[in-house]
């Protein structure tokens, strides 16, 4: 039995508090506030603390799938990742083709991975990413910075 301490940014809320994650042979077993940052003392909130129980939900995504037949049907077809990046890629690249670039926004709740996705929507040619911040508490559209990512 292999056991290990990854730290790393909560995901459950905008706020992205640090971490502290107990792994048990590549399972996590507990979720605590880092020790190690000043202020939280180890804690963590109920939302983060909740994390666990997301993981194993039964009922989360836990490969790709495509629809098949009419919305709302409920009939779902299991692909490879292969098979799911190349069907999003032809569908982006249709609707930005037949409507435009700015027809593709990002929705984004903040966090320490922005350079990441406006990378992403830069290479799309789109400029179009809605963000909301926990400071600001409001929902801007911006352009990504010619400098980031």
């Amino acid at each position: 039995m292999t056991t290990k301490k990854v730290y790393s940014v909560c995901g459950m809320c905008t706020v992205r508090c640090p971490i502290q994650v107990d792994v048990q042979d590549g399972v996590c077993t507990f979720i605590q506030g880092n020790p190690h940052a000043a202020g939280i003392n180890g804690s963590v909130c109920a939302r983060g603390s909740a994390g666990i129980a997301l993981i194993k939900d039964d009922e989360r995504p836990q490969f790709p799938v495509i629809r098949e037949g009419e919305r709302g049907e409920g009939r779902w077809r299991r692909v490879s990742w292969d098979e799911a990046l190349d069907y999003v890629a032809a569908r982006l690249k249709e609707t930005m083709t037949k409507y435009g670039s700015r027809t593709v926004l990002f929705s984004d709740r903040g966090g320490p991975f922005r350079d990441l996705y406006q990378g992403f929507m830069r290479g799309l040619g789109t400029p179009i990413i809605l963000t909301t911040t926990p400071r600001a508490l409001e929902t801007s559209i911006t352009r990504p910075s010619p400098c980031s990512g």
